[in-house]
């Protein structure tokens, strides 16, 4: 098995990385944006190096690959070390700066009812369970935040509880935001139709 020292969207101290161990199925390298658990929390993280040995004996599993290439190079990552370091700044505040405008708003969590339908069935499910996988009959796939507003906050737990027993899954992405663009100015009508 091999691990990744990943630097994560979080104060953290400077030229600091925490060992996560990486997922057979997924295929990472220095550079890379991943979604990584850190306390209770999915933040971004930002692989740095891939080691056979963690720096720490106990490690988290990566949860997901949000970019399938490489955002940085190791020049980039080599600067921000670099500037981590001068600066005493935390790392991936160092690196976010090479990073795409807007990147921090982009990281969705996505839900997905699972494919082994019979686990659904006769599983004595609470009322509000049964709630939350019924709106998956109407969106297969759903934003966790959007659930959550649909349903109220309240049904985290449920939430936590339906991906614990494997109803269902989640996985996530990176969709960042674009601008919103207004038109100012614009054609009169009449002119628009002489063109």
């Amino acid at each position: 098995m091999l691990f990744a020292e990943v630097a994560v969207d979080a104060p953290a101290g400077f030229n600091r990385t925490f060992s996560y161990s990486i997922p057979s199925e997924l295929d990472i390298m220095p550079g890379h944006l991943v979604a990584v658990p850190f306390g209770a929390r999915t933040l971004f993280g930002l692989v740095f190096s891939i080691a056979e040995h963690p720096k720490f004996p106990e490690t988290k599993e990566i949860f997901d690959l949000l970019f399938p290439s490489p955002i940085l190079d190791s020049v980039q990552l080599n600067l921000a070390r670099w500037i981590s370091v001068y600066y005493m700044a935390p790392l991936f505040s160092s690196a976010s700066l090479m990073l795409p405008p807007g990147f921090r708003n982009g990281l969705k969590e996505i839900l997905t009812i699972s494919q082994n339908k019979h686990l659904l069935l006769n599983q004595g499910l609470s009322a509000s369970e049964k709630k939350v996988l019924a709106l998956f009959q109407q969106e297969e796939r759903i934003e966790r935040k959007e659930l959550l507003k649909l349903i109220g906050h309240n049904a985290e737990n449920d939430v936590k509880g339906l991906l614990n027993f494997g109803f269902i899954n989640k996985n996530f992405c990176w969709l960042p935001k674009t601008g919103k663009y207004k038109n100012y100015v614009g054609l009169s009508p009449t002119l628009r139709l002489k063109i």
